[in-house]
C-alpha cells in the first residue's frame, strides 16, 4: 500500500469518462497522477463509492485543503481519500 499526500492540483476526465485522473503535489510543476476509475459495470454501491472519493477530491482542489490517498505500490488508482 502506497501513500501520496498533497494538494489536489488538477482533475480531469477523459472524454469517454472511464477515468478521473487526479494530480497530487505541492505545486502544479511537480505532481503524481492517479486516478479513479469510472466503471458502470459494478453495483450501484460502488459507482456511489467512487462518486463520493471524486466529490471529496473535488471539494480539495477548490478549497486548497491537502489530501492523502491510498493507492497500491506500482498502480495509481485510488482506493482511499482522506482530507486533511
Amino acid at each position: 500500500m502506497a501513500r501520496t499526500t498533497g494538494l489536489v492540483q488538477r482533475i480531469y476526465i477523459d472524454a469517454n469518462a472511464e477515468n478521473a485522473c487526479v494530480f497530487i503535489g505541492p505545486t502544479p510543476a511537480s505532481v503524481e497522477l492517479l486516478f479513479v476509475p469510472r466503471r458502470d459495470t459494478g453495483p450501484a454501491h460502488t459507482s456511489a463509492f467512487l462518486t463520493s472519493m471524486l466529490d471529496a477530491l473535488g471539494q480539495a482542489l477548490v478549497s486548497q485543503h491537502e489530501v492523502t490517498v491510498q493507492h497500491p505500490e506500482n498502480d495509481g488508482e485510488i482506493y482511499s481519500v482522506e482530507l486533511r
